[in-house]
């Protein structure tokens, strides 16, 4: 249980984001055509995140693989969770400027109308709030009352 605790989890994340990064290189040269002209030819806008995505990606991947063991270096464990949230916010935006290009031919002779969904915006801001006050409180134990014994990390 204590390799996986210290080894397992770091390797399974390098090698789905060495997985994720040839993944998402091969899916960008498979696009259509005018799909992938569209974000070439859209300037900063949406070569701008396409490229700091693909390069905090590699960072991503440099920086998991300096993790040999996450209990000895939490700064490099905080640094790389803090990467892998951009990364994913990033590559988020991206999605959707693909999605929005893919969509255009077809959603162009359509007007639609924003209707704001408040409620679900409420439920999502609480389960988050609720989530990381889990989180926080977890780690708060984990600092304060570490184990000790042979099963301890």
């Amino acid at each position: 249980m204590k390799w996986i605790i210290r080894f397992g989890s770091w390797r399974w994340a390098l090698w789905t984001t060495v997985l994720q990064v040839a993944d998402g290189f091969l899916l960008l040269m498979l696009l259509p055509r005018p799909v992938l002209r569209g974000i070439m030819s859209g300037g900063v806008a949406t070569l701008g995140p396409l490229t700091l995505a693909i390069l905090v990606g590699i960072g991503l991947l440099m920086m998991l693989a300096r993790v040999s063991n996450p209990v000895e270096k939490p700064g490099l464990v905080t640094g790389t969770l803090g990467a892998m949230t951009l990364t994913i916010a990033v590559m988020s935006i991206t999605r959707h400027q693909v999605r929005a290009l893919y969509l255009e031919p077809s959603a162009a002779q359509f007007n639609f109308q924003v209707v704001p969904q408040w409620g679900n915006f409420v439920l999502f801001a609480l389960l988050l709030v609720a989530g990381l006050a889990t989180v926080g409180f977890m780690v708060w134990r984990v600092l304060t009352s570490p184990a000790s014994g042979p099963d301890a990390a």
